[in-house]
């Protein structure tokens, strides 16, 4: 089998055999195997949905930081206003695109970057 540490398996419930040895798998083996790799595949798909909801999250953030109560509907709002708040909105959407979106923040610069705008803006606590 491949060395964990060292070198990555090149598939999921991949299995190596060295030349020369031999490995049986009946039918009761099989069926255990199969279970496993369901289990830990279910448990990867949480991992992975917990990790993009955690990271869905930091964007709405950084964009309520960057676009306050764009989200909010506002009431008594006036052509000049509605005219303001659409460029917001656009602007936001480009914000949200090209930085958010594409891959071009890791996660980690999100964490921080938050981090450093809850100082100074105050609106976090940490």
């Amino acid at each position: 089998m491949a060395d964990s540490k060292t070198e990555l398996p090149p598939r999921d419930s991949w299995i190596s055999v060295a030349p020369g040895q031999a490995l049986n798998i009946d039918d009761d083996l099989l069926q255990k195997w199969n279970e496993q790799t369901r289990k830990y595949r279910e448990l990867r798909g949480n991992i992975l949905a917990a990790c993009f909801g955690l990271e869905y999250s930091l964007d709405v953030a950084l964009a309520e930081v960057f676009f306050p109560g764009l989200d909010t509907p506002t009431k008594n709002s006036q052509d000049s206003d509605v005219a303001v708040e659409e460029n917001a909105k656009a602007l936001k959407g480009l914000f949200d695109e090209l930085f958010l979106k594409t891959g071009s923040l890791p996660f980690k610069f999100k964490i921080d970057l938050l981090r450093r705008l809850a100082g100074r803006i105050g609106c976090f606590r940490h």
